[in-house]
């Protein structure tokens, strides 16, 4: 069943007009063991658009550039596609940098502008990673905070004189949730 449906899906991405997208990401299951995914972004005649998981293997260690270059390469080749790709969408990783390159460099005849485009940085990779600095930077305040308010609930002399000065600022009590 699995060849069927495999031979059927690489018929039809390779009787496509257009190009193909791509999407590629690594992770390292809780046994250790190491996988990459593609995934195919197209659109067909009837201008829907597919995604379709054409390749989710376990990629051996190291997971250079190379490895990646060569087990997405193989995945294309084996669905008769590499021609039709037009963009890759990464992660920001060294090793994918390293594998677009490389992908580039083989591909280089078959890809439109001559591949300076085939490398699209994941936004929500991008994003995660400011999200990531900027609690890096809120966690500090946060944990000077949660220090000030330690401080506060030490003692019921301190909170009484807390509310005092907060009564006396005009700020409510138990504002800070005490």
């Amino acid at each position: 069943m699995y060849g069927r449906v495999k031979q059927t899906l690489a018929s039809e991405l390779q009787g496509l007009d257009s190009r193909i997208c791509f999407t590629s990401d690594l992770w390292t299951s809780n046994q250790n063991l190491g996988y990459i995914c593609l995934t195919a972004h197209y659109v067909d005649a009837n201008f829907a658009l597919h995604k379709k998981i054409i390749s989710f293997k376990a990629l051996k260690y190291p997971h250079s550039g190379l490895a990646i270059e060569e087990a997405i390469t193989r995945c294309m080749t084996e669905y008769g596609i590499k021609e039709k790709m037009f963009t890759i969408t990464l992660d920001n990783a060294s090793n994918n940098n390293t594998a677009c390159d490389l992908l580039q460099e083989s591909a280089k005849s078959d890809l439109l502008f001559g591949g300076q485009h085939l490398r699209v940085r994941c936004c929500a990779h991008i994003l995660n990673l400011l999200v990531q600095y900027g609690m890096t930077i809120a966690d500090a305040t946060l944990e000077m905070i949660r220090d000030l308010i330690r401080h506060i609930n030490f003692s019921p002399r301190r909170i009484q004189s807390f509310n005092e000065i907060a009564e006396r600022e005009s700020f409510s009590k138990g504002w800070f949730g005490s």
